[in-house]
């Protein structure tokens, strides 16, 4: 049943037009909300429904009468009553003062009123400070006391502009069952609200406010949430009177979007239901996603790792920002790592959805990775160097004592004892010789010799030793001499370890594969060696420990250190060069390892002479630097 109709209504304020020929109605048992920018007109249409503010033009109904002269105190004689956004308490006044000046008696009985709002109060489940005046009390106590006083005039009609807002969670949600009591017994209720994402709890109606017309007026059962966010604030879309009024911010939104959508960021939109209303250019190419898979997606479908998306998830849907760092995101069969930054939008101090902006670290936490491996090897061998020459001392003469036993009488049993006790003293040796190796300078022995020559002397030696496992090597050697600077006999070992490894790991009916190239890497041509195998490989818990001392994925049988590949990284990197082991998807491992080339005269020129001039004397293509 309609209680009030506002129509053709046009307010001015100097040569502004804040209503424009506006029609609007209200109906009795409904909460209506009002919807718009601020500016909109909003605040003018409720004044003017309360009579606060007289229109310039057009027509006031009540009950279907015309009103004549429409002034406040007419509108309260019509149960009418008005919540100002700013609320209407006398400070200097108590809280008890303030109901009986609303209610405009002149004479009443004061232990009668406060029996009467104190039972008032209680079976609408509030408590406020009767003789306490308003400056003795909270904030939240006076926005209270605002609505609370309007509503013990039992109103036909209970206006509220954007005072519900204010109210802390708890307290809004007590006042708004009050106000559902309120439409049941038949209360008109009009809210002037910014807050879209409670409205579906509680209103029937909404109107929407755009430069002082009622654009839209619909049951909040008929329109979604996003879209109401859109048709409010956005204006964007057809949806609205056919089209916009002003093409200039039409042409705004449109700029902006495509920003948005073409920053090289991976970058998703979400609503309150994780549906992706966005995804940025980079998104759509890093996740593989087309514009027909688009509107059916949501950010699960997108994050496949259930883990990761629930972590995600979860900080979704919050009114701060929040970060989540070094989380592994696997997509096309390869996997990255990436701090994630989950945002708020908001529009009008509320939250109608979130940014998920994925920034990629994997190269960065590969150089952390590399720098804290660094600085713990470089401490490591400081000790190892250390504790070497210390247990070379008692080592000597521990080995001594077992010369005087071996030429002592001493049964057979005593000699095998002497014997268990020279093999666990040489392998103490070895151990201690291998760390010492790690730790001394390379300038002794240092020279010029082609990589690729001792590379085919090496797999000379081992080829008898495949063909006995059932191994087959596979060879791809850069056709021209790769000549770098260095103590052979150290390189030599590096390159035995890994190929020992590579055996080790296949143990028979497998496959090592080999080559060499000139690749450029910091615009300086150098040489790569690449063993790749089909073994056991490295599991991703170990990876990272690989290059420390006394790591080994073998069974222990006495023959395996673990030194291996601690000495080779640190003789690698005392040559300038880098030791690299590579992610391998499938079954196996790779290795990468890079040494600088040596620089020599040839013919009055030096090598390398150019980048093209070495390419094209190597029959190399420089490729791209080894992924670490």
């Amino acid at each position: 049943m309609e209680l009030l109709r506002l129509s053709h209504i046009t307010c001015s304020r100097g040569k502004h037009k804040v209503l424009n020929r506006l029609n609007f109605k209200v109906e009795l048992g409904r909460i209506h909300v009002i919807l718009g920018e601020h500016g909109a007109g909003k605040s003018t249409l409720v004044r003017t429904m309360c009579g606060l503010i007289n229109p310039d033009a057009g027509l006031i109904y009540i009950n279907g009468r015309r009103q004549k002269r429409f002034s406040y105190f007419e509108a309260r004689k019509q149960c009418i009553e008005f919540v100002p956004q700013e609320g209407d308490t006398l400070k200097p006044l108590t809280v008890i003062e303030n109901f009986t000046m609303l209610c405009g008696k002149k004479k009443i009985r004061r232990n009668r009123l406060k029996t009467e709002l104190s039972e008032f109060l209680r079976q609408k489940g509030f408590s406020l400070p009767l003789h306490h005046r308003i400056t003795d009390i909270g904030a939240q106590d006076i926005i209270l006391l605002n609505i609370l006083k309007h509503v013990y005039q039992r109103p036909r009609l209970l206006i509220l502009d954007e005072i519900l807002d204010k109210l802390e969670p708890h307290l809004f949600s007590k006042v708004m069952l009050l106000l559902s009591e309120l439409k049941i017994d038949g209360t008109a209720i009009v809210i002037v609200s910014h807050n879209i994402n409670d409205l579906y709890s509680y209103a029937d109606t909404f109107s929407i406010v755009r430069h002082g017309q009622t654009v839209l007026t619909k049951k909040v059962s008929n329109i979604d949430r996003v879209s109401l966010i859109k048709l409010a604030y956005l204006g964007t879309g057809n949806q609205v009177r056919g089209d916009m009024s002003n093409p200039e911010f039409r042409a705004l939104l449109r700029t902006n979007f495509y920003v948005l959508v073409n920053l090289p960021v991976i970058m998703i939109l979400v609503d309150h239901e994780e549906k992706i209303l966005m995804l940025s250019n980079a998104a759509r190419k890093f996740f593989a996603i087309d514009d027909s898979n688009l509107p059916d997606l949501n950010l699960k479908q997108v994050l496949t790792n259930r883990p990761e998306y629930e972590r995600v998830v979860n900080r979704c849907g919050k009114d701060t920002s929040s970060r989540i760092y070094n989380i592994t995101l696997r997509y096309n069969g390869g996997k990255r790592i990436f701090d994630i930054l989950i945002n708020p939008i908001k529009i009008d101090h509320f939250r109608v959805g979130d940014i998920v902006i994925l920034n990629d670290t994997t190269d960065k936490e590969l150089l952390k990775t590399q720098l804290i491996l660094k600085d713990r090897l470089s401490s490591i061998g400081l000790l190892s160097m250390g504790v070497a020459h210390e247990i070379n001392n008692p080592l000597d003469i521990v080995l001594k004592c077992t010369d005087l036993l071996k030429n002592s009488s001493l049964n057979q049993t005593q000699h095998e004892l002497v014997q268990d006790i020279e093999i666990e003293i040489d392998t103490i040796s070895r151990i201690v010789e291998a760390l010492m190796s790690t730790s001394g300078s390379i300038e002794k022995g240092i020279e010029i010799f082609d990589f690729n020559e001792m590379l085919r002397t090496i797999i000379k030696q081992v080829s008898r030793l495949a063909s006995d496992l059932s191994i087959v090597l596979s060879v791809d050697l850069a056709k021209h001499s790769i000549l770098i600077k260095a103590n052979p006999t150290q390189i030599k070992q590096v390159l035995l370890d890994l190929i020992k490894n590579s055996f080790e790991a296949i143990e028979k009916d497998g496959m090592i594969e080999i080559s060499t190239s000139i690749i450029l890497s910091n615009e300086n041509p150098i040489a790569l060696f690449t063993i790749r195998d089909n073994g056991k490989g490295f599991d991703g818990d170990n990876s990272e420990d690989i290059f420390l001392p006394f790591f080994s994925t073998k069974s222990s049988s006495g023959k395996n250190l673990g030194l291996g590949l601690y000495c080779s990284y640190n003789i690698v990197k005392e040559h300038g060069g880098e030791i690299i082991m590579e992610e391998n998807s499938g079954k196996g491992a790779v290795f990468h390892v890079k040494l600088p080339l040596a620089e020599f005269d040839r013919g009055g020129e030096s090598i390398p002479i150019s980048l093209r001039k070495l390419a094209k004397e190597t029959g190399n293509h420089f490729i791209s630097p080894v992924n670490n």
